[in-house]
C-alpha cells in the first residue's frame, strides 16, 4: 500500500476543499481531484523510475509498462488514488483477492509480475515532482508518502504425522522504507 496522506491538501479544489477555488494542483502534484479523471488525481510514474529488484537483489529490466492495464500512448504509470494498492499479481484479475481484501487495485495499480519473488522501488523525487522553495531556499522533491507492504504465504506442503499435508497460512506487514531529497543553490540541503 502507498498512501499520500497529504494529497487533499494539493489537490482538493472542490467547494469546501483545502484549496477551494484554484484552478491548478499545488506541486508536488500535477491534476486538481477530477480534473481529467473523475474521481482521481493522477501523479505519473515514468518507466526509468521504477526499479524490479529479484530475490538476489539484481535489477531485473522489463521492457513491458509497469501496472495493468497498460497506457496506450506510453510507458508511464499513474498512481491516482490517496490510498494506492499495488498489487503484485501474475493474473490482473487476481487483484480482487488482495491480503487485505481491498477492490482498490482493481483494475488498475496491479504489477506485473516477472519473478517469483523480489521487490519494487518506486523513485518518486524526480525533478517533475518537487515542492516550492522554503524560505531558506532547500527544496525537497519528490511526494510526501508512506505505506507498508502485505504479504500471504499459503502452503500445503506441511506434513502430517501419519501421512498427508495440512495447509499453512502465514501473513506479514513490513514498512516501507524510505529516502529524502533535499536541493538549495549550494547543492544538497544540510
Amino acid at each position: 500500500m502507498v498512501t499520500l496522506p497529504t494529497k487533499h491538501l494539493y489537490v482538493d479544489a472542490q467547494p469546501g476543499g483545502a484549496i477551494a477555488g484554484t484552478s491548478s494542483a499545488y506541486a508536488p502534484f500535477e491534476q486538481l481531484f477530477g480534473g481529467q479523471d473523475a474521481g482521481r488525481a493522477c501523479i505519473a510514474v515514468p518507466k526509468e523510475d521504477v526499479h524490479f529488484f529479484d530475490r538476489e537483489e539484481n535489477t531485473v529490466f522489463s521492457t513491458i509498462c509497469v501496472f495493468e492495464p497498460c497506457p496506450i500512448v506510453d510507458t508511464t504509470s499513474r498512481l491516482c488514488l490517496e490510498t494506492n494498492v499495488i498489487a503484485f499479481s501474475a493474473v490482473p484479475s487476481d487483484a480482487g483477492l488482495s491480503v487485505l481484501g481491498t477492490q482498490l487495485s482493481a483494475p488498475n495499480n496491479v504489477v506485473k509480475v516477472i519473478s517469483s519473488g523480489g521487490w519494487l522501488n518506486l523513485d518518486l523525487s524526480q525533478s517533475l515532482h518537487q515542492l516550492y522553495a522554503a524560505s531558506n531556499g532547500n527544496v525537497f522533491h519528490g511526494v510526501p508518502v508512506t505505506g507498508f507492504a502485505a504479504v500471504r504465504y499459503v502452503s500445503n506442503y506441511v506434513p502430517i504425522a501419519g501421512g498427508g499435508v495440512a495447509i499453512a497460512n502465514y501473513t506479514g506487514t513490513y514498512r516501507h522504507r524510505d529516502s529524502a531529497v533535499c536541493t538549495n543553490i549550494n547543492g544538497p540541503c544540510r
